[in-house]
């Protein structure tokens, strides 16, 4: 026995009308009687004599009406249940940039409206939360690159990887005079293998024929402000989020350029997985970060 028959059932019984019963529950009439049928023949009982002239409930009937009310209560309540855990907590990974940039406008205005809700945010490298994502650790993930497989993307706002060095005179010279082959000989500064920023310098210097590996990579670590500081300090150049700039402590104290032969630019994701279901309540969350990456 199917919940969909109990369902026709009821609102037969309900509506004392099979062709009521269909307008009510959306479908057709020969979908309502057969509904009924399959439960009759599994129950090997006659539940409704219908006629021309006549409509019955039998005892058989209504004895299975009160049992089918109940299942479907249960059922109700069930997915009710169920609904209101799901609601009461979301779980996201999110990069550093798109984390930092679109998440705290947009979860103010979340909480706003779901007040009870709760929010787990894990901070990761760009694939760390992409492959959270696929294998359902995460809901939902911000990231800054893409990775082909089972992960749905969503394009959020734009950024541009930018290069930032020393403030020097000889760094100033090279940023002014310089062609952007020349600066790739430089000490540089990079983020972790599995971060979105790294991963779309690589994609942008292999176009170039220059590989990540033709760097003069004096050191590897995962915090853009750190790696700012590191900057500022005198130990290197370093390619950065334009974006991740914005409310450095730091900022200022280094030079700031954008690639000259070609801006490196790229877009912010909200990487999903599309066979997963979303309830109202992670709908919304999306819905707000858009709107955050918009303004």
């Amino acid at each position: 026995m199917e919940l969909n028959q109990m369902r026709s059932f009821v609102c037969v019984v309900d509506e004392q009308s099979f062709s009521e019963a269909a307008r009510t529950l959306h479908v057709s009439q020969p979908t309502i009687s057969a509904h009924v049928s399959a439960l009759e023949k599994a129950c090997d009982a006659a539940l409704i004599v219908r006629t021309t002239k006549r409509f019955e409930v039998t005892p058989a009937g209504w004895r299975f009406y009160e049992y089918a009310q109940r299942m479907l209560d249960l059922e109700r309540s069930a997915s009710h249940v169920a609904s209101e855990q799901l609601g009461l907590e979301v779980t996201m990974g999110a990069s550093s940039v798109p984390g930092r940039i679109l998440l705290p406008g947009a979860l103010s205005r979340f909480r706003s409206e779901y007040p009870h809700a709760r929010c787990r945010i894990s901070l990761a490298s760009s694939l760390d939360v992409i492959n959270g994502v696929a294998d359902g650790s995460y809901d939902i993930g911000l990231v800054g690159t893409k990775k082909t497989g089972r992960v749905s993307y969503l394009p959020l706002c734009s950024d541009e990887l930018v290069i930032i060095a020393p403030d020097t005179p000889q760094y100033q010279k090279l940023l002014d005079e310089g062609a952007d082959n020349e600066l790739l000989t430089l000490p540089f500064v990079v983020r972790g293998r599995s971060s979105g920023t790294r991963i779309e310098l690589q994609m942008f210097l292999e176009r170039f024929g220059v590989s990540l590996l033709d760097l003069n990579v004096v050191a590897e670590m995962d915090d853009t402000e750190m790696i700012c500081r590191c900057v500022s300090a005198g130990v290197g150049m370093a390619v950065v989020s334009k974006l991740a700039l914005e409310g450095l402590s730091c900022q200022g104290s280094f030079i700031v350029r954008s690639f000259r032969d070609k801006p490196l630019c790229r877009r912010l994701y909200l990487a999903y997985l599309g066979s997963r279901y979303q309830p109202s309540v992670l709908k919304r969350l999306v819905e707000l970060i858009c709107e955050q990456s918009s303004e």
